[in-house]
């Protein structure tokens, strides 16, 4: 749960063990291996530093410990991406056992360095949304629609409630959206998660569909209003 994670994370030591008391304790696992006995092993196919973890961990009763080895799981990628949706995982990792990795130690955060051989998987959810108002971009799409602003009717209250942006645009369709006759528009979104307080994780452009009004698109009841949350 990224926003309990958070909110510990960014809590000073008491009051992120109180907050996990109350909502459950952070777990650790461990993914990969980047030094081990003094020695840089980035070098090593995926395989052999995914067994240096287990073998590790094989060492401990790590039942006890906050901290465990990646899983791995046996089957199709059809079986996994079902456990994904089952289980209510964020998504999956995908290695390829043979392919080496890279770290850096610029502090270039932006721009890291992307390991061969691994990818990531997500299960992502569509909805759709109001649009009324729009940003320029910047560089080639400077004069242009930049990003949308998206937006979702609370059904308790009637109020529209802002859900984040989107930005992923062909040129095709940043022509197209830049006519003001156009809004407000509905369009469909996919992304990761929503935030409790309505916001998506890495929404994604998808299309304008032609069946929905601006007065279908309403927010899940479930997520809380910021007014409640203060």
């Amino acid at each position: 749960d990224i926003e309990k994670f958070t909110s510990i994370a960014k809590s000073n030591p008491a009051k992120a063990i109180k907050l996990q008391e109350e909502t459950g304790f952070a777990t650790a696992i461990i993914f990969g291996v980047i030094v081990f006995a003094g020695k840089v092993v980035t070098a090593l196919p995926y395989q052999e530093r995914l067994d240096i973890i287990h073998g590790l961990f094989s060492k401990l009763d790590f039942r006890t410990y906050y901290v465990s080895p990646v899983e791995v799981i046996a089957g199709s990628f059809k079986k996994a991406m079902s456990l994904v949706k089952e289980k209510k995982w964020e998504g999956l990792v995908l290695y390829d056992k043979t392919k080496p990795t890279a770290f850096g130690l610029d502090g270039k955060t932006g721009n890291p360095i992307r390991p061969d051989g691994c990818w990531k998987r997500k299960l992502m959810k569509e909805d759709d949304f109001i649009v009324r108002t729009w940003q320029k971009g910047t560089g080639r799409n400077k004069n242009r629609v930049g990003k949308l602003f998206l937006l979702q009717i609370d059904q308790r209250t009637g109020k529209e409630v802002p859900c984040g942006e989107v930005g992923n645009l062909k040129d095709d369709m940043r022509e197209y959206l830049a006519k003001e006759a156009r809004y407000p528009l509905v369009i469909q979104a996919s992304f990761e998660l929503r935030f409790s307080s309505g916001p998506l994780r890495n929404a994604q452009y998808m299309r304008v569909p032609d069946d929905k009004r601006p007065e279908e698109c309403l927010l899940p009841v479930e997520t809380k209003r910021k007014e409640e949350e203060e």
